[in-house]
């Protein structure tokens, strides 16, 4: 009787176990992205080139992006292919770009939350592409732009980030 007992309270321990163990690694899922894409605009009114690894410069933003920021952008690959087919509407998408592409915002973000990368940590600073309004087509249509998602970091702590690192938030 007593090994019985025994036996079904370390089964019940061990399945509390698993279940916490379960719970607490979706949590950490959760908290953190992966950077897909680096991108830098290393120079005025040309393509963005895509990079492997960048160095971020606190205060200043990515090192060599000639557009003067001073801060980097943050945009999901999924709201990147929601603009495609409707880019040419977009008055501010043929123009912009976002430095570090992650697969989706799977965490909430808000201005003032921090993230770490690589050995950088950055900030979120604000959320979402100014709209020129009415200077726009797709403004103009009602659709609601996919830029809108995008959020912007700044750096506190200088470092390097490469594609596949995860972004956590802290």
């Amino acid at each position: 009787m007593f090994v019985q007992c025994l036996f079904c309270a370390l089964l019940g321990a061990f399945v509390i176990y698993a279940f916490n163990l379960h719970i607490f690694r979706r949590q950490e899922a959760y908290r953190s992205m992966k950077i897909k894409e680096l991108y830098i605009g290393s120079e005025k009114g040309r393509p963005p080139l895509r990079i492997s690894s960048m160095e971020l410069i606190k205060g200043v933003g990515p090192k060599g992006e000639a557009h003067g920021k001073h801060q980097a952008g943050l945009w999901s690959a999924e709201d990147r292919a929601r603009l495609e087919p409707i880019k040419e509407q977009a008055l501010c998408a043929r123009r912009f770009f976002a430095n570090i592409i992650i697969d989706s915002f799977d965490i909430p973000l808000n201005a003032g939350d921090i993230l770490h990368a690589g050995s950088a940590v950055m900030q979120v600073s604000n959320q979402g592409k100014r709209c020129f309004g009415e200077e726009c087509e797709l403004f103009c249509s009602g659709t609601q732009c996919p830029l809108h998602s995008c959020r912007y970091l700044t750096i506190e702590t200088g470092g390097v980030i490469a594609e596949n690192d995860q972004i956590t938030k802290e």
